[in-house]
């Protein structure tokens, strides 16, 4: 257990720095290239509003009129 804790650590270590002028923490993660951020970042948007889509009532969403019947 005590060495999971420890390799736990040094990732964290590795992926999160404090800037030493402002004290603020960010993450930081490697990655290819700026297109793979954006195709990352253009995916969880989507998901995102999916989710958000999904957890409104039927009534409450666009266009919608509240007497719609959906057969899945």
């Amino acid at each position: 257990m005590a060495e999971m804790r420890t390799n736990t650590e040094k990732k964290t270590k590795s992926l999160v720095e404090t800037d030493a002028e402002t004290g603020q923490t960010s993450l930081r993660i490697p990655v290819p290239d700026k297109q793979t951020v954006r195709n990352l970042l253009d995916i969880v948007g989507k998901l995102y509003s999916l989710n958000s889509l999904s957890s409104q009532p039927l009534s409450n969403r666009e266009g919608s009129t509240g007497g719609e019947v959906f057969n899945l």
